[in-house]
């Protein structure tokens, strides 16, 4: 009985992704600007990566900024990665990376501006 169980849980560790989340204050000069929540999926030879932050900084007025990120590994070589950064609303960095083939393309917004044929780690 033991032996089923056992081998119940490993099979249950290799079949269902593992998340872990993190939450962040951001502080500056002792106050809170704002939060970062980060998680890493770990699911076989994938892992994904992500962070959320939101900032609300205030200058002569207030200043809302968002970072997204996105990061995705494949057998330890990187597959894709996405920035989305926006201040008061508008969008500032919009840009990724992905993997095809054995080459890497970087875009700005919808446009591919380089092509890398080599791994990224």
């Amino acid at each position: 009985m033991k032996r089923i169980l056992v081998v119940l849980l490993i099979i249950s560790n290799v079949l269902f992704a593992q998340t872990k989340s993190y939450h962040f204050n951001v502080i500056h000069n002792g106050g809170v600007l704002g939060t970062l929540d980060a998680t890493k999926t770990e699911d076989g030879n994938k892992v994904i990566y992500t962070s959320h932050t939101n900032l609300d900084y205030h200058l002569l007025t207030s200043i809302k900024i968002e970072y997204d990120y996105e990061v995705v590994f494949i057998a330890e070589l990187l597959e894709e990665a996405k920035v989305h950064i926006k201040v008061k609303g508008s969008d500032k960095t919009n840009v990724k990376t992905l993997k095809s083939g054995i080459e890497y393309q970087f875009y700005s917004g919808d446009k591919v501006k380089k092509t890398l044929k080599n791994h990224l780690l």
